[in-house]
């Protein structure tokens, strides 16, 4: 099993929470390119006054540039995000067959706030 650098940062809009998340090798820091949306995990910490973790849907993740995913998440039961209010999201990355990376795995913490 290989370790994976993950960075990642929240963008909120009055519409949706997306996820930009970067992903690089911990030996070779290539980008690691091909990872589908069931490559990521995201858990919801925190939110507002909420401490109950909760699982986040991805709508959708789009690549680009290499190693660089647009992962925007499905809407739930949380408060609408015209209530001000702190997200933190747990993230984990695990590899597939398909992207060339079966055994890289990584995780990260992402702190934001709503409009």
């Amino acid at each position: 099993m290989a370790r994976v650098v993950v960075n990642a940062v929240v963008q909120t809009t009055a519409q949706n929470v997306r996820l930009i998340v970067s992903v690089s090798g911990a030996d070779d820091g290539l980008a690691r390119s091909g990872l589908a949306a069931a490559s990521f995990d995201v858990v919801s910490v925190a939110s507002g006054e909420d401490p109950t973790p909760r699982q986040q849907l991805i709508a959708q993740a789009v690549e680009g540039p290499a190693g660089v995913y647009q992962l925007v998440l499905e809407g739930n039961d949380e408060p609408s995000t015209l209530v001000p209010r702190t997200i933190i999201l747990a993230i984990t990355v695990s590899g597939d067959t398909a992207s060339g990376w079966a055994d890289d795995r990584g995780q990260t913490i992402a702190i934001g706030s709503t409009p």
